[in-house]
């Protein structure tokens, strides 16, 4: 990724200060150890069916936000900030969006389960304590 073909070879051939790109989890800045910062772009159509990972999970929904990485060399940070700060004041892309989906599941929920389990654990525990004594 830092090689010729790669984002520090894109930088250097344009001899860029930051490269702009889709936002990928898969990012190759990631691997070329660049600085990234991803700014809204949009939102992705309003029409499609959710999709979900698992059964409480939406992987892909209507109005999904999709958005663009600013990337730049290591070092660069003050060059990638000012990008990405112009392109999102010049975008205006922080409109709201009515989510289509809504989650059945908050933190708390989790936080509470967890606890509940940590409590089982150790209730078990002291029962098993009590029966080798």
């Amino acid at each position: 990724m830092s090689a010729e073909g790669g984002v520090l070879g894109a930088l250097e051939r344009c001899n860029c200060d930051v490269l702009a790109l889709p936002t990928d989890s898969d990012s190759p800045t990631d691997l070329a150890g660049c600085p990234s910062i991803s700014i809204p772009l949009g939102f992705g159509s309003a029409d499609i069916s959710a999709e979900y990972a698992t059964p409480n999970l939406v992987d892909r929904g209507p109005n999904a936000p999709y958005g663009l990485l600013f990337t730049a060399r290591k070092w660069h940070e003050v060059q990638l900030l000012q990008a990405a700060y112009a392109y999102e004041q010049a975008s205006k892309t922080r409109d709201e969006v009515v989510l289509m989906v809504e989650s059945n599941i908050e933190l708390r929920h989790i936080i509470a389960a967890r606890k509940r389990s940590l409590q089982t654990e150790s209730q078990l525990l002291a029962v098993q304590e009590e029966t080798r004594e």
